[in-house]
């Protein structure tokens, strides 16, 4: 393999004609600005030209075709095999969990199948199975001249004899029933109850060497007979025939006591993707999807049209827009006014069951209100129930990120049937070990002792298996459970999970291309990733890491800085070279490798001065029953390491209880004692990093609230006035505006191929979605096709002189979104730039102050640059009167906060309480804190 890998003239989106050589065997970050071109060089260039030739070389006719497309770029050489470790690709898939991602859990389907003792499901007896040769070698071991009946137990199916003719029709005459052999031909068939066993005689004879193979076809024959079942009778000296010392065996499992069978115990039977071992009520997704109201009305300040506007504005449902008018008129609440204005038993009723206290038409009746039919209405979350079942194409779309989801009622959220769950490895099952944080399941693996007979069998198994969870822990993710879902997961731990996976793979010379590994990783940790990428590169491979983490730039052994700037100003390489040389440039990354203050203002207020939010006994999940008080109209930074009860805290409870006491959420919160100083706020709003999309028709411009005033501009050109347009022609998602070929997709009809489905561009609108006369309007000679392929910068110097589209725009620059695409598919954004879509929507709904703003870690994939914008932004925000929570790990966050509240001080059981709280100054004083001695750290090496 060369020893370099030589990039000439990438050209790919924003880059400008770049030209790298990069050392193989080496760990190689790339950093720089937000939309500075490092995911475009990285994933859009090298990976996507490395897997180009690897599909090329299995599919040289396809290639040929010129179906794969080639990234702009002059030449690469020197790839090797890649394996692209991002942040996306597998969030929605309901049934990978942190286990399969890791590769653990088929370690442990190994364990269970081999060392597992199996416990009948029906009476609790132990499970026995034996190997066929097993029982012919005890038969034939007997002394010779031993009188031996061969019984095969047969389990009584039916009550209308089927079970005595196939029994009759196997050739076989007698039956031992109540101890005693007895005549098929005086059997009655109907008095064996369904459900119990009866034991055909298949042959009786004398051991001697002649008989053995007699002896091996009589237990064959029982066994077919049986279904595995097999029961030897030696008889006492002086015995009758068909008496004497009953010796059962199974060659298939079955209950020792009730002989009730049990499935075959093999690796695939503790598989959740297989029909042998999925539940068969949610058939191994562990879940049951249903409706959930806050999903429709995630805004108390909404009213019925702009939350559910979509079903009869662009889906046609108005029919359902009359039933509801009609319920708000029967419930005495007004349609206009906002939700969160309703009572409580009005909210109710109208999302369950549309039975109103004082209505005066009887439960299940219908008659007519004039010369109108008037029908019941069935309570909206039934409406949509059954709406689900028939939509499809973007309506279906619309519906389902609506969905919510609860455990399913048959495993308890398990994913398997009864019989895997009856296997037991000491006290625990594979569902009860999987639900257990790593570092606890690795204690037990640690302390399992097998017996004599599989001990050196179990050695080999479990040490593999503790491997494995061990690489998982050094990653920082101890205090996962194996059976947490992967679409739960944030980014970084999704990807370290992976990189768990490739660590325990031991594959060399191959190209590893990572994405922000280290995101929602605590300082303390990072060291810790950063050494299992120093182990990855030591096994002979090449690493090309996207990251903005200061521990991870400084252990790189080639840094490349990309910008400028973002989008257009950005795509060069700005400087590179060793983290040392990196740092002697004045660059972004260079100031921050040396360690200069940021440029962010500190206002240092006073906590308290405005009053406390106070919560007491939070005690959910690993909560231990603790206290916290929240400064009012300040910056609060929660920290601690990951897995420390942060989210449950903040998320789980806090937010979810004044939710409830606000705007009468449903969502119960976890367990806690008492919440004051709600009264103190006007409204609440979680700003999390869960996905703003499953469509490919969401973009970041939808979602923003950018294409409403944009659409009611163009609606108001004198041309689209001409002509008659509304703001609907200005939407891909209608049909008065869509593409009538493609129906506003852009796409033309898939091609089907070797490695997926090609998907070439719709013939009519070249992909441009609109209609021709929708795309002939234009502002300031620009289309709706031109705004959405327009970056938030651009389209902020072309409606400057709008306020309602120029407010938003700002924001997205402010919060460093400049570089987005109006047009950008929402599934596509990262959970750090979805969540500062969200932020700027919400800042942009409304001037009131009061409102807590609670964040999920918003520096998700920012550069330090950006992060300045964020916290000039958030200190902004409680300037303007507002409070703002913070949950984070980046210290320049933490250290610009008014107040920090430190939960920990480790993950899992080891955490749940608060370790420091005060100014970050006093917390960096507070022995046993991480968080304090990383900001202690911090200072220290900035005044160096």
């Amino acid at each position: 393999m060369p020893r370099t890998l030589s990039i000439r003239g990438a050209a790919e989106h924003n880059l400008n004609g770049v030209d790298l050589d990069l050392p193989h065997n080496s760990l190689v970050v790339l950093c720089g600005v937000s939309g500075s071109g490092k995911s475009s060089l990285v994933f859009d260039t090298v990976y996507a030209e490395a897997q180009r030739r690897f599909y090329a070389a299995l599919d040289p006719i396809r290639a040929r075709g010129k179906s794969l497309r080639r990234p702009a770029v002059r030449s690469i050489s020197g790839l090797a095999p890649p394996i692209a470790i991002d942040q996306h690709g597998v969030r929605a898939d309901p049934r990978s969990t942190a286990g399969t991602l890791s590769g653990a859990y088929e370690f442990f389907r190994l364990l269970f199948a081999r060392l597992g003792q199996p416990r009948c499901p029906e009476c609790g007896a132990d499970v026995i199975v034996h190997r066929f040769e097993e029982v012919y070698e005890r038969a034939a071991g007997l002394g010779e001249g031993t009188r031996l009946t061969i019984l095969a137990p047969v389990r009584v199916e039916d009550d209308g004899g089927g079970w005595l003719e196939r029994i009759e029709r196997s050739g076989f005459g007698r039956l031992r029933m109540a101890g005693d052999l007895v005549e098929l031909s005086h059997i009655d068939a109907g008095g064996s109850a369904v459900g119990s066993t009866v034991e055909v005689v298949v042959d009786r004879l004398v051991i001697k060497p002649d008989a053995l193979v007699r002896l091996k076809g009589s237990l064959e024959a029982a066994v077919e007979l049986s279904g595995g079942g097999i029961t030897l009778i030696r008889a006492s000296e002086g015995g009758q025939k068909g008496q004497g010392e009953d010796v059962k065996f199974s060659t298939r499992p079955s209950c020792s006591h009730c002989d009730a069978p049990f499935e075959p115990i093999t690796p695939g039977l503790f598989s959740f993707s297989s029909p042998r071992g999925a539940c068969s009520e949610c058939r191994g997704t562990g879940v049951q999807a249903g409706m959930e109201f806050e999903r429709f009305f995630p805004d108390p300040s909404q009213i019925l049209d702009e939350a559910l506007g979509p079903l009869w504005s662009e889906f046609g449902h108005m029919e359902l827009r009359e039933q509801v008018g009609d319920q708000c008129e029967r419930a005495g609440v007004d349609a206009q006014q906002p939700i969160g204005e309703w009572s409580a038993d009005a909210v109710v009723e109208f999302w369950k069951s549309g039975r109103v206290r004082g209505a005066t038409a009887a439960a299940g009746s219908s008659g007519r209100k004039g010369n109108k039919k008037v029908t019941r209405f069935p309570g909206l979350r039934r409406w949509l129930e059954r709406r689900a079942a028939l939509a499809e194409g973007e309506e279906l779309s619309w519906l389902e990120e609506r969905l919510g989801e609860r455990p399913c009622a048959q495993c308890q959220g398990s994913r398997l049937s009864v019989h895997p769950l009856s296997v037991w490895l000491g006290e625990e099952t594979i569902a009860s070990l999987m639900a257990k944080p790593v570092t606890a399941t690795l204690r037990f693996l640690n302390d399992l002792e097998a017996s004599p007979s599989h001990r050196s069998m179990a050695e080999a198994i479990v040490h593999q298996t503790a491997r494995r969870l061990q690489t998982i822990d050094d990653l920082g993710l101890g205090y996962l459970s194996l059976d947490r879902r992967a679409d739960t997961l944030s980014s970084g731990e999704l990807q370290r999970l992976r990189l768990a996976a490739v660590l325990g793979s031991d594959m060399t010379g191959m190209l590893y291309v990572l994405d922000e590994p280290s995101v929602g990783l605590h300082a303390r940790d990072a060291d810790r990733l950063g050494e299992a990428l120093l182990r990855l590169r030591d096994q002979g491979n090449t690493l090309l890491v996207v990251e903005h983490d200061l521990s991870i730039l400084e252990r790189a052994d080639h840094l490349v800085e990309m910008g400028p700037g973002a989008g257009v100003g950005g795509g060069e390489v700005v400087t590179e070279g060793t983290p040392g040389e990196v740092a002697q440039a004045s660059s972004p990354t260079g100031r921050y490798l040396r360690g200069d203050e940021i440029d962010a203002t500190v206002r240092w207020r006073s906590p308290g001065e405005h009053g406390w939010l106070e919560l007491t006994g939070a005690s959910g999940h690993n909560l231990k029953g603790i206290d916290i008080s929240v400064p009012l109209q300040c910056l609060v930074a929660v920290s601690g390491v990951s897995g420390s009860g942060k989210s449950s805290l903040v998320h789980g409870t806090l937010y979810r209880a004044i939710a409830a006491r606000l705007h009468k959420a449903q969502q119960q919160p976890l367990p806690f004692t008492s919440c004051t100083g709600v009264d103190q706020l006007a409204r609440v709003l979680a700003v999390d990093q869960k996905s703003i999309g499953r469509s490919a028709r969401s973009n970041a411009a939808s979602y923003a609230g950018l294409l409403t005033p944009i659409r009611r501009l163009y609606a108001e050109l004198p041309e689209a006035r001409l002509r008659g347009y509304k703001p609907a022609h200005f939407s891909f998602n209608v049909p008065l505006g869509a593409c009538s070929q493609c129906g506003g997709t852009g796409l033309g009809p898939r091609t089907p191929g070797q490695f997926g489905s090609l998907t070439p561009p719709c013939a009519t609108c070249s992909g441009q979605r609109f209609k021709a006369g929708i795309r002939d309007i234009r502002f300031r000679q620009a289309s709706i096709v031109d705004v959405l392929e327009m970056r938030v910068s651009e389209a902020l110097s072309t409606f400057e002189a709008i306020p309602q589209i120029e407010r938003r725009l700002r924001t997205l620059c402010e919060l460093g979104l400049g570089y987005l695409v109006l047009g950008q598919s929402a599934n596509s954004l990262s959970g750090g730039e979805a969540q500062r879509l969200k932020l700027t929507a919400e800042l942009s709904r409304s001037l009131e102050t009061g409102i807590l703003y609670i964040l999920d870690e918003p520096t998700t994939g920012l550069h330090i640059r950006d992060v300045e914008y964020l916290i000039e932004l958030l200190q902004l925000l409680v300037d303007g009167g507002h409070t703002v929570i913070v949950v984070e790990h980046d210290l320049d966050v933490i250290r610009c906060a008014d107040y920090v509240i430190d939960i920990g001080p480790e993950p899992g059981d080891d955490g749940g309480q608060v370790v420091a709280a005060g100014t970050p100054a006093e917390v960096a004083a507070t022995p046993g804190s991480h968080t304090g001695r990383c900001l202690a750290d911090e200072g220290r090496r900035r005044e160096r």
